[in-house]
């Protein structure tokens, strides 16, 4: 699945969003030879190397660039690919697409570089060589992992039970139907029929709902494995069994087995404690800043409650500042885990890091009676 990402500093947050939510398993950053490296570029791979996911650069439209604006490029690319800890391996021939496939894996100093024209078509066999060769790589390693899951299942049933988690990228209304659920599974099993609880809401609350039915890539499925993207129709349980509408659910949302009360109450945080580097801004931040924190789907506004070093002191944060920040949400409460990676940004600043604790309250009702 290919997902098209905004390139335009405007849509900032919709192209992390996408990095943070969608679990890329690679990334495409796209230079214009005439026009070279943008200062979006530069916070395009900054973003990759943050979240640690692979990437490669295609330079296009060389067919429309001068000779000399065109080696000029080529030089910028390797700059700011040597600045991302990055060597650039060009791809000159077909002989290199199996190399720069081995070289999509996290961690690896090499970014495979394509130079291509769509008007000469320049190039363009070898890119789709590439691509054709990474989505069967990664497709056999998802198809791998999903047999062994299925016919491991009754041995995995045995043993220790393993926590489900869900999390919605998408809402829909269907007419028929009903409410529709989008999003991955990240660990466990779901089956039809069922019962869940997805949540928190607005009010913090978890809503008691039965699994109707399960659909991947259009088609109707009796389960879904870890790893899966997958849409579940879904319909209420408990007493008065309301009718659900749109509005009570919203993205960032999980959804896990009615068995998994205990995660919920252990996970379910309006603070939490992170270790962040701050990649920039332009003054310092210290407590009362708001930025918006991306965690995965979750996407909201939260404000810094304390900044210490790494000796525990009180301090303000910087540019290339390494600190822990407690932060606190300011409209909802959201499920969150620890070790989880973050982005925080607010106009150009811009810091990353990763979940180190969590402090869920104490005596809160999380659950509809």
């Amino acid at each position: 699945t290919l997902v098209d990402l905004c390139g335009h500093e405007k849509y900032l947050k919709t192209t992390i969003y996408g990095l943070t939510g969608m679990g890329p398993n690679c990334a495409m950053i796209i230079v214009g030879a005439n026009h070279g490296i943008q200062r979006m570029t530069r916070e395009h791979l900054g973003l990759c190397c943050a979240l640690r996911v692979p990437f490669y650069v295609v330079v296009t439209k060389i067919d429309m660039c001068p000779e000399n604006i065109f080696r000029e490029t080529q030089t910028k690319v390797k700059r700011v690919l040597r600045k991302a800890a990055r060597k650039a391996y060009y791809v000159k021939e077909s002989a290199h697409v199996e190399q720069a496939v081995n070289c999509m894996t996290a961690g690896n100093q090499f970014a495979p570089v394509f130079e291509i024209s769509s008007v000469t078509g320049a190039g363009l066999d070898m890119l789709r060589e590439f691509i054709k060769q990474l989505t069967v790589k990664h497709s056999h390693d998802k198809l791998t992992a999903s047999v062994k899951q299925q016919v491991l299942e009754k041995e995995e049933e045995k043993k220790e039970y393993k926590h489900t988690e869900f999390y919605l990228d998408d809402i829909f209304l269907v007419q028929g139907v009903g409410i529709v659920l989008g999003g991955t599974l990240r660990s466990g099993k779901f089956s039809v029929n069922d019962r869940l609880l997805v949540g928190p809401d607005r009010s913090g609350f978890y809503r008691n709902v039965l699994l109707k039915s399960i659909h991947r890539q259009c088609v109707p499925s009796q389960h879904v494995y870890e790893g899966q993207h997958a849409t579940l129709a879904i319909k209420s349980l408990g007493r008065n069994k309301e009718q659900l509408k749109r509005n009570q659910f919203r993205k960032g949302m999980v959804v896990v087995r009615e068995q998994d009360r205990e995660l919920l109450e252990q996970n379910t945080v309006r603070e939490f404690l992170a270790d962040i580097k701050v990649l920039h801004h332009s003054t310092t931040i210290s407590p009362g800043y708001s930025p918006v924190v991306h965690l995965g789907v979750v996407r909201q506004a939260a404000i810094i409650l304390s900044i210490k070093d790494r000796d525990g002191n009180e301090c303000t944060a910087r540019t290339g500042s390494e600190v822990t920040v407690r932060f606190r949400f300011l409209h909802a409460a959201e499920f969150l885990s620890k070790g989880r990676s973050l982005i925080f940004r607010e106009g150009r600043a811009k810091g990353c890091g990763r979940v180190a604790e969590l402090y869920p309250p104490e005596n809160v009702q999380l659950f509809q009676s």
